[in-house]
């Protein structure tokens, strides 16, 4: 099977620079283009998405590929320094619902049911606030999430996103403890020489550990798999999709990360 996670840098426009943050037929049909070329893509992660806009198309989108059900699970973000939801741009009609979303592909035998995770809080924020998006497939043993952790300039002393990747290690640990297998990728906004993204390294490996670039400052989009249940295939960035709007980075500043894995025996 095969996982996907990019940054979409759909939310906000002012973030985005120059971008075309609002085109989400272009951003979802570069996703959807993989499921349809790809049947062993089987979990697609976004962030910077609104649920509205971007998330339930991207649903709709994936099961008109015909690839199989498709379930979408959407989690809101909250700002770290105001402690209120994020809200998408106006330019696209959808306040208060930016964040991270998460799709996965039911199994055989399997229900996948919306689940999200929290974290704890530093320097008085509250806790939670950058919750990740996850699918739990209790009969397939199968946990899948998606994150996205602040940058820099909300988080300068890096003690939310220390917090939150040793908080997200320990509850995946959990989990693979009690057999499920797990993924884990998204926008750590964390460099791979970063004290802050060792612990993912315990109990888990990355998809690419080659570290290619995912932005144009480099790496810091991730895919995690546990060291629980998946042999690792191959693992990258993705540099050419289906039109030259993704090739020129015109879609977003970042790049797609995709990890495949087959299930150990």
């Amino acid at each position: 099977m095969r996982a996907i996670t990019w940054n979409i840098c759909g939310a906000s426009k002012t973030a985005c620079w120059d971008w075309s943050f609002g085109d989400r037929y272009g951003k979802v049909g570069e996703l959807a283009g993989w499921v349809q070329r790809d049947p062993r893509v089987s979990v697609v992660m976004m962030n910077e998405s609104c649920k509205a806009y971007y998330g339930n198309y991207l649903k709709k989108q994936l099961n008109a590929t015909g690839t199989g059900n498709w379930r979408v699970n959407h989690v809101n973000g909250l700002d770290l320094e105001k402690k209120t939801p994020f809200t998408c741009d106006p330019d696209i009609n959808q306040p208060k619902d930016a964040g991270v979303t998460i799709a996965v592909k039911q199994f055989p035998g399997g229900d996948p049911k919306p689940l999200t995770l929290t974290f704890p809080s530093t320097n008085g924020r509250p806790e939670g606030t950058q919750r990740a998006a996850c699918f739990k497939d209790g009969p397939n043993k199968f946990l899948a999430c998606t994150v996205h952790l602040p940058a820099g300039g909300a988080d300068p002393d890096g003690r939310q996103r220390a917090a939150t990747v040793q908080s997200l290690h320990d509850q995946l640990l959990a989990y693979q403890e009690k057999g499920y297998r797990t993924i884990v990728g998204g926008d750590f906004n964390l460099k791979p020489d970063d004290s802050e993204i060792k612990p993912m390294y315990e109990d888990n490996f990355e998809a690419d550990p080659q570290h290619g670039d995912t932005q144009k400052t480099g790496k810091i989009d991730y895919m995690f798999f546990s060291d629980y249940g998946w042999d690792l295939l191959n693992g990258n960035p993705i540099l050419t999709g289906g039109s030259d709007q993704y090739n020129q980075h015109r879609l977003s500043d970042h790049w797609m990360m995709q990890g495949t894995v087959r299930v150990e025996k």
